[in-house]
């Protein structure tokens, strides 16, 4: 049975009424609890406030409500954040409470994590703080290339009251020991390969999501008949979650449908057990659901990380940026509801503000859009503007001073029409006076 140990449990009220010097709403400071699940993790659960999130005519910016959480020992003063405005902040689910699952459990006690770098290690029987925060706004970048900066816009409620959890010592204690040695591969056992890839007929939450690959041994040749277990992460915790399982066709490959629950980004895994006669393998990447207007109408697939998603719905830009392992190849594939943009040649791709070649494929409801890259640290803007990547200038587009141009030419045609027949009349008017 779990065990809720909780000290200065604070309660607060519904969201505030009053607004900053931004306009933009004050969130109140959240109600939540801190609970031990279980020897692999921690709950956070934080009651959602009312706020129904808006469109903000002033910034062209969605205005959206936003969780963070912070962590520190209990016996230290130093306090660490989870989340970050370059790697994104939890957003409320739709149900009353929003559930985040906090650290790993182990051997020795609790990790925390920071979306993927640990912060801090909390041995058993000691105790450890959290605090939680509410903010509504819109998370801009700020700065230019290579120097990126992402800052939340907006209003936050401050932190909470302290919560504070012990992690209670397992009954018997765990012995901490050496790590064992991974047993060793069967020796005539065959290695294998799998690839995962997904194909999406909508980004709408709750929409049905195809996830597709191939098992194959080293050399290529397709394995018929195995069975294939599909699972998901939320964020960076990897905490797996079963999705279903499948088996490979006569040409080793396999496809298992999986509806996406929520917002956010999920990493999802193909995975094959090993015997004695195959190595196991496993393969996963990484999907973003994008909202915007109270719905997700962008989905990304990619084999990179992908932080810091952004869509601005008056300059009509998708701007995010994806890292990977410096010598591979990265690649992107981003569904885009065809209610956003109607005509695909619209769409331009940069990347760190230099045009990409993409390839375009279309469904009944989307543009799909693939396009790949060298791995680094990358910046990436989805212009889905018409006249995207015009130059301006005095920050004027160029048809307005097209426009400009003819409308002036045509007056300039006027007034000197107007100017040379007024001097006819002024001639004519002269000479009949001559002839009195």
């Amino acid at each position: 049975m779990c065990s809720l140990i909780l000290v200065n449990a604070t309660r607060f009220g519904a969201a505030q009424a009053s607004t900053g010097d931004s306009g933009i709403p004050k969130p109140a400071i959240p109600e939540f609890t801190v609970e031990f699940v279980n020897y692999v993790y921690l709950e956070v659960r934080i009651k959602n406030q009312p706020f129904v999130p808006y469109y903000d005519n002033s910034s062209g910016w969605d205005i959206s409500l936003y969780y963070n959480i912070r962590a520190k020992a209990h016996s230290s003063d130093q306090w660490t954040g989870l989340y970050h405005a370059e790697d994104g902040y939890p957003t409320p689910s739709d149900s009353e409470y929003t559930v985040i699952s906090v650290g790993n459990l182990g051997v020795n006690g609790l990790s925390i994590w920071a979306q993927t770098r640990k912060i801090l290690d909390v041995p058993y029987g000691d105790q450890v703080d959290f605090q939680v925060e509410a903010m509504i706004g819109h998370v801009a970048r700020a700065g230019g290339p290579p120097f990126f900066d992402w800052q939340l816009v907006g209003e936050t409620s401050g932190w909470s009251e302290t919560q504070t959890i012990s992690i209670p010592t397992p009954s018997p204690a765990p012995t901490p020991s050496p790590s064992p040695s991974p047993s060793p591969a069967p020796v005539n056992a065959t290695p294998t390969q799998i690839t995962i890839s997904t194909d999406a007929s909508s980004p709408i939450v709750g929409s049905v999501v195809n996830v597709n690959g191939r098992l194959s041994c080293a050399n290529g040749t397709s394995l018929q008949g195995k069975p294939i277990i599909l699972s998901y992460a939320v964020g960076e915790n990897f905490t797996w979650v079963p999705i279903g399982s499948g088996t490979t066709d006569s040409a080793g490959e396999y496809s298992i449908q999986w509806v996406n629950p929520a917002s956010g980004t999920f990493t999802v895994k193909a995975e094959r057990n090993g015997n004695d006669e195959y190595l196991g393998a496993s393969a996963t990447t990484t999907l973003s659901f994008l909202p915007y207007d109270n719905q997700n109408l962008f989905l990304f697939e990619s084999n990179s990380t992908v932080s810091a998603l952004a869509f601005n719905s008056t300059s009509l830009e998708l701007s995010f940026t994806v890292s990977g392992t410096s010598g591979t190849a990265g690649y992107v594939k981003v569904a885009i509801a065809k209610s956003i943009v109607a005509n695909a040649e619209n769409i331009k791709v940069y990347l760190d503000g230099n045009q990409l070649d993409y390839e375009v494929t279309s469904n009944s409801g989307s543009w799909l859009l693939t396009f790949t890259y060298k791995h680094s640290t990358h910046q990436v803007m989805i212009s889905l503007a018409a006249n995207a990547g015009d130059a301006t200038f005095l920050g004027i587009e160029p048809w307005v001073w097209i426009a400009s141009a003819i409308v002036i030419g045509a007056l300039l045609t006027v007034g000197i029409a107007f100017a040379r027949r007024r001097r006819g009349f002024q001639s004519i008017s002269l000479a009949a006076q001559n002839q009195k």
